[in-house]
């Protein structure tokens, strides 16, 4: 089942709107001129008392706190698990193998960010979009951006995956494709605001093969190096 409320664009008009609001507040205006573009609100925010919008915009400002601080805690957690555990696991192997696994260990940190942070549970009917690059064809948002995005966020992991654990380009591809698909499955469910879709599958997995590819294009100079063994 498809589910078109409270996507990624729907958060996006209701921040612009209370964005346009506290403009007005600042301003001195009391609200006057204000014309939504959030679905729930377009059309009646002008009827809506002054006292409501106030509310609204400081519950507005309030979530973001709440957000950073989450943020802010699940960085902690990523950087206590770095120092006590996968750094100890790092001893006495040469200094250019900690660096690039160390680098690597920061990548996925920046892939679990993009992808799950904040981890806010919610009990909410998940959205999910079944139609490929929907996006695309109904021209919501930034689509380009973000099809481009998804597309080189996965391009280190199905490097890095083929030059360490020396698999195939069809074992390594799927390996990415099954970390994305958790994600994305995770997603409407720890994550407010985010949908599970499978435009950001079918991208991802092909990140993760342009990265395989790039690997097998240059292994033979790369694992030379002999670093990540």
């Amino acid at each position: 089942m498809v589910a078109f409320c409270k996507t990624p664009w729907y958060n996006e008009c209701r921040d612009r709107d209370l964005a346009q609001f506290g403009s007005a507040l600042r301003s001195g205006r009391r609200g006057h001129g204000f014309e939504s573009r959030n679905p729930d609100l377009k059309g009646s925010s002008h009827e809506l008392p002054f006292s409501f919008l106030q509310v609204l915009h400081k519950r507005n400002r309030i979530e973001t706190a709440m957000y950073t601080a989450v943020k802010v805690i699940d960085c902690l957690i990523l950087l206590g698990l770095y120092l006590f555990f996968f750094l100890g696991r790092l001893k006495g192997q040469p200094k250019l193998t900690i660096c690039l696994k160390s680098l690597y260990y920061l990548y996925l940190c920046t892939v679990f960010y993009c992808t799950l942070v904040p981890i806010i549970p919610t009990f909410d009917a998940p959205s999910i979009n079944l139609i490929p690059f929907r996006d695309y064809f109904f021209a919501y948002g930034d689509y380009h951006r973000q099809i481009i995005l998804n597309i080189l966020l996965f391009m280190p992991m199905g490097f890095f995956m083929a030059w360490h654990r020396r698999r195939s380009i069809f074992s390594t591809t799927l390996t990415c494709a099954c970390i994305s698909f958790a994600i994305e499955v995770l997603q409407p469910w720890i994550t407010i605001g985010r949908v599970c879709d499978i435009t950001d599958l079918i991208t991802n997995t092909i990140g993760a093969l342009l990265g395989c590819l790039i690997y097998r294009a240059f292994h033979r100079f790369i694992d030379k190096l002999n670093v990540l063994s």
